[in-house]
């Protein structure tokens, strides 16, 4: 059901001005304690591919990876599916293709994966997980939501 902001409050044991509020991804009020984040989506079972007419006008470079290192399929989350990104690609390399000059504003994220990783965007950092729960920083962005290539 649908509760009031007091309600949430004290059904989370917290002051109704404590609650970060937000939207979820049915487009409702959600609030919690700390972040007000929509939960990750399901690990992919089996992902789409991205054609070249669906891209949404992302250039996807043809010499995808120089950083050297482990290569992993690279998949974005977007339309509440999975979309294949590609195949083999280094994490530094998934991550600046997924999120490079992408702001995201506070209380959203958008998510993607590397291999067996949960990644997310949050305003000023890419976060990564091993288990799809527990999020840690996995770079800064920079000026204009850059993202540095991380070797």
């Amino acid at each position: 059901g649908t509760f009031t902001l007091a309600e949430c409050a004290q059904k989370n044991g917290v002051a109704a001005q404590a609650l970060d509020v937000g939207v979820d991804e049915s487009g409702e009020l959600s609030a919690a304690p700390t972040a007000s984040l929509a939960p990750p989506p399901a690990e992919p079972v089996v992902a789409t591919p991205v054609t070249p007419d669906d891209t949404g006008g992302e250039v996807m470079p043809q010499n995808l990876d120089q950083a050297g290192g482990p290569m992993a399929a690279c998949l974005r989350y977007a339309g509440g599916e999975w979309r294949r990104l590609s195949e083999g690609l280094s994490l530094g390399t998934c991550v600046q293709l997924l999120y490079d000059g992408r702001c995201e504003r506070p209380g959203s994220a958008a998510y993607g994966r590397w291999g067996d990783q949960s990644l997310r965007l949050v305003p000023n950092r890419v976060e990564i997980s091993n288990d799809n729960k527990n999020f840690r920083t996995f770079v800064d962005q920079g000026k204009g939501c850059s993202v540095p290539l991380v070797k």
